[in-house]
């Protein structure tokens, strides 16, 4: 890249953007993780990805890791053509957002079978996190964010201003309104909040990515 993202850029504040639940097919009578593996090493299982290097690649390559088997990735260009393709049986899971994926949810075709992080989704109350069905490590636990960032060499009391009113902002009735539409549990996060979590969290998300063996483009 022609910047460096971390001396070019500090970071104001960070907005999860919520949880990315594994949903897949209502044809494979899967309820859990533990049904889709035993259904996956039975039968051939393709998954979707909305992009190359995205968190639904990386967490099928891990599945595929940690159970040895043998999911086929298919990447997409964003979730809409993805959802169509898991409604008409194309494919048989996918990882994506929320929002995207009500259209197979309300239908009943998409099952929600487990959510990312560490406690469960406020709109999916009945689906169990990867954790809560012994499926660990670092990559189920990642909180996936959109971050507002802002030139290194802007004055320290702008950025501190901007952090407040993303603070502020989020406390108030028409952004809560939108975070529920799209099942984003939390609103942005203070700046200290939010730079621990990209120290914290930031070299997982490299290690995997790298663990994924692409070729830059």
């Amino acid at each position: 890249m022609a910047y460096d993202p971390d001396k070019d850029f500090t970071i104001v504040a960070m907005t999860p953007s919520g949880h990315l639940p594994l949903v897949v097919h209502s044809a494979t009578n899967a309820k859990t993780i533990e049904e889709f593996v035993a259904y996956a090493r039975g039968n051939k299982v393709t998954a979707g990805s909305y992009g190359i290097g995205s968190f639904a690649h990386i967490a099928i390559a891990e599945l595929n890791r940690q159970f040895g088997l043998d999911i086929s990735i298919v990447h997409y260009r964003g979730e809409a053509p993805m959802w169509q393709d898991l409604a008409a049986g194309v494919i048989q899971a996918a990882v994506g957002s929320y929002q995207a994926a009500l259209p197979v949810l309300d239908t009943g075709i998409g099952r929600p079978i487990a959510v990312p992080t560490p406690v469960r989704m406020k709109k999916l109350p009945e689906t169990k996190t990867f954790a809560e069905q012994g499926v660990t490590g670092n990559v189920f636990q990642l909180i996936s964010f959109t971050a507002l960032v802002a030139p290194a060499a802007m004055p320290a009391d702008r950025i501190d201003m901007l952090a407040k009113l993303m603070v502020e902002g989020g406390k108030t009735e028409r952004v809560q309104k939108l975070l529920d539409a799209f099942g984003v549990d939390q609103p942005a996060m203070d700046r200290a909040s939010s730079i621990a979590l990209y120290e914290k969290e930031g070299p997982i998300w490299l290690e995997s990515i790298k663990t994924l063996g692409l070729e830059p483009q």
